[in-house]
């Protein structure tokens, strides 16, 4: 459990960098631990149905509108404890819009290819 939960919060801290510091010293409530145990288990079975050539579309979508909601009740939380998080530096900025426009780029192909 420990393992899973550290997983998680290291890949939310990666997926949102607004947030990254106060993720990372978060004192572990259990509300939070919940979320990121469950985001790491959520992430691996993500990447798992998209490695797959033949993957259940519907259960990918499933998987990835999970994800995004334990991401927004992460981000609803820690905005509740401290605050909205201060403007992200241009460095992180321009590594979230990559990642953004990676996002686009596999919801394009995912709908061509349904």
């Amino acid at each position: 459990m420990q393992k899973l939960r550290e997983l998680g919060r290291h890949r939310l801290s990666a997926r949102m960098p607004k947030f990254r510091r106060a993720i990372e010293t978060e004192p572990r409530s259990a509300e939070l631990n919940d979320l990121f145990e469950a985001y790491a288990l959520a992430a691996a079975r993500l990447e798992e149905l998209r490695e797959r050539e033949q993957s259940d579309q519907r259960l990918l979508f499933e998987y990835e509108v999970a994800s995004r909601g334990i991401e927004e009740e992460v981000t609803r939380l820690l905005v509740s404890i401290h605050g909205n998080p201060p403007p992200v530096s241009n460095t992180s900025a321009s590594h979230e819009n990559g990642m953004r426009q990676g996002r686009i780029r596999v919801r394009a192909s995912l709908q061509t290819s349904l």
